[in-house]
C-alpha cells in the first residue's frame, strides 16, 4: 500500500456530517533515484516513478458514522533507461505497466463532539487490486498484494482568531498486515488555518509509519521498490486548498521524507479538485 499520499490520511477527528458527501479527485505522482537503505542511508537505484489518479470520498451515513474510500482508479509505474556511465551504452531498456492500484475502504465512528473537541476511531481494510509484479524484468508494481487491517483513532481541536478558523489533529493507529508483510505502527500530526477566511486553507502534516520488523524473510525487502517489506519512514507535508465557489475548490500538495529505511527518498506531489453533495442539493 502507498502510503505517501495524503488520502489516505484524511480521516480527522471530525466525522462527515449526516447526509453529505466530500469527493476529492486526485493526481499524486513521484519519480526519484534514490532510496533508503536497511540502516537510513540514502542510495541511488535507477530512476522509477509511480503516478497514480485516484478518488477519495466521505459520507456521512448518520450523526455517529462515517464511510470512507480511497480508490487509485489508474497507476502506472515506470522506470528509466539505464546507461553506462563510460560508453553510454543501454544496459536496461525503460519500461511501463499501467494497472489499479490498492483501494482502501473504511468506516469511521464519532466517539465525541463538542464544540471545540472532536474524537473518532475508524477500521480501514486494504484490498490488494494493484499488480505486483509487471515489466520485462517483472520488477515494476502498483500494489503490494496483501489484505491489512488498519485500526486508527484521531483526536481534533479546533479553534478561532478574529475571522479566521483553525484546527489541529493528531492520531495513532495499528495496521495488520498479511502474506509475510511486516505490521506497522502509524502515527501523525497536523495543523490547518484559513488564511483567507472560508476561501484559502493551509495545512502542515508530520506524518510517519514505524514497522515492527516481523515480516517473513521471503517477502521483498529493498529500499528501490515502491512496495518493499518492513519499511519505515518519516515525512513531512503541506497542502493547500482554495475554495472557488461554495462546496467546490482546488487542491495542490507536496510531501517529503525527514528520514526512512527501505523505502524511496523523492519528494511527490498532489493536484487534484474537491466538491461536497449535501443531501438537500440531491433532492432538487
Amino acid at each position: 500500500m502507498i502510503v505517501l499520499s495524503s488520502p489516505i490520511l484524511a480521516q480527522s477527528g471530525w466525522n462527515t456530517d449526516p447526509g453529505t458527501t466530500f469527493i476529492k479527485v486526485i493526481q499524486w505522482w513521484i519519480t526519484t533515484n534514490e532510496h533508503y537503505t536497511d540502516n537510513g542511508r540514502v542510495d541511488p537505484n535507477l530512476t522509477t516513478g509511480l503516478y497514480t489518479s485516484s478518488v477519495y470520498l466521505s459520507t456521512g451515513l448518520s450523526d455517529r458514522w462515517t464511510g470512507m474510500a480511497y480508490l487509485p482508479v489508474f497507476s502506472r509505474a515506470v522506470h528509466n533507461n539505464l546507461r553506462s556511465g563510460t560508453t553510454s551504452e543501454l544496459i536496461i531498456s525503460g519500461d511501463a505497466i499501467n494497472h489499479v492500484g490498492d483501494p482502501l475502504l473504511g468506516i469511521q465512528y464519532q466517539i465525541l463532539r463538542s464544540r471545540r473537541l472532536a474524537w473518532s476511531s475508524g477500521l480501514h481494510f486494504g484490498l490488494p487490486f494493484g499488480k505486483t509484479s509487471g515489466g520485462t524484468l517483472g520488477i515494476l508494481q502498483t500494489g503490494d498484494g496483501e489484505f491489512n487491517q488498519l485500526i486508527r483513532t484521531d483526536l481534533g481541536y479546533s479553534f478561532s482568531r478574529g475571522s479566521r478558523n483553525g484546527y489541529l489533529n493528531g492520531y495513532v493507529g495499528f495496521n495488520n498486515r498479511t502474506k509475510g508483510f511486516s505490521d506497522e505502527i502509524w502515527y501523525g500530526f497536523e495543523g490547518g488555518i484559513q488564511i483567507l477566511p472560508d476561501q484559502l486553507l493551509t495545512i502542515l502534516r508530520v506524518y510517519g509509519i514505524t514497522s515492527l520488523g516481523n515480516g517473513a524473510g521471503d517477502v521483498i525487502s529493498d529500499g528501490s521498490s515502491f512496495f518493499s517489506n518492513n519499511s519505515a519512514f518519516l515525512s513531512l507535508s503541506s497542502e493547500i486548498n482554495y475554495e472557488l465557489s461554495d462546496g467546490f475548490g482546488l487542491s495542490v500538495g507536496v510531501a517529503t521524507l525527514l528520514s526512512g529505511r527501505l523505502i524511496f527518498a523523492g519528494t511527490n506531489y498532489n493536484v487534484g479538485f474537491y466538491f461536497r453533495i449535501q443531501e438537500k442539493e440531491r433532492e432538487n
